[in-house]
């Protein structure tokens, strides 16, 4: 996916849904954390100092939506109609998926999570 087409609300959003689902099963795997950085790179943020800090923020925005899919669905509405077009939440969503399974396990509450996102994102 090109990053470049989205704009800088629309980065900031997908990095939100992806700081959600690092933290969906209170556990954050080294593979997540890498997966996060590699789109935080991606988005244009060159330097680790960089990347921390843009990480750092979406923590502080999320963490009050963390706790389950539950208390994170009226967050993830908010942050679907960020998104232009379903095309581009499809995107999102496969992109969050990707992350979810990069660590090659998928606990109870992460698959909650992404079936939250999957309703909310849907078309």
């Amino acid at each position: 996916m090109d990053l470049n087409a989205f704009n800088p609300r629309e980065r900031q959003a997908l990095l939100d849904i992806f700081v959600l689902g690092m933290y969906a099963d209170g556990h954050l795997a080294s593979a997540e954390d890498a997966q996060a950085r590699r789109l935080l790179a991606a988005m244009g943020h060159e330097t680790l100092d960089d990347r921390n800090r843009e990480l750092d923020a979406a923590i502080t925005r999320v963490s009050r939506h963390a706790p389950g899919p539950s208390v994170a669905r009226p967050y993830l509405i908010s942050l679907a109609a960020v998104f232009r077009n379903a095309r581009q939440r499809a995107d999102v969503y496969s992109l969050l998926a990707e992350l979810m399974h990069s660590d090659n396990e998928l606990a109870a509450a992460e698959d909650r999570f992404l079936t939250t996102v999957r309703e909310v994102f849907a078309p």
